[in-house]
């Protein structure tokens, strides 16, 4: 920003002469400015959704539940906190377990589908 000052008090406006040589280093430091701001911008959103996970998390572990993806009706719902991993049997049933093992389609029965965390590793 400095650069860019300096350029137009130095009369970087004026075109004709030496002057062409600073309306080109003007552009280039412009170009330069805004390559920055876009990283920046890009930095702040990747930041925000970071954020907005971690609030979510502190929100629905205060309440003890979980959000997760339901691949049945292709919408998200909320589970009871504490298993890792959650199936849904698409009549609004779902069972949940911590064993890397356990297959609930294994046992006569409706057909089960894995829920997808919303916020992994929660």
């Amino acid at each position: 920003m400095r650069q860019v000052l300096a350029i137009l008090m130095a009369g970087a406006i004026v075109v004709g002469g030496s002057s062409m040589a600073n309306a080109v280093d003007l552009v280039s430091v412009c170009s330069d400015l805004s390559a920055s701001m876009d990283n920046a911008t890009v930095g702040m959103m990747g930041n925000s959704a970071r954020v907005d996970a971690a609030v979510g998390r502190f929100q629905y572990g205060t309440l003890g539940i979980t959000p997760v993806f339901d691949p049945w009706s292709q919408q998200m719902t909320t589970v009871p906190i504490g298993f890792d991993r959650t199936w849904s049997n698409g009549i609004g049933g779902y069972i949940q377990s911590d064993n890397p093992f356990y297959n609930p389609n294994m046992m006569p029965g409706p057909t089960y589908l894995p829920m997808v965390p919303v916020y992994p590793g929660f």
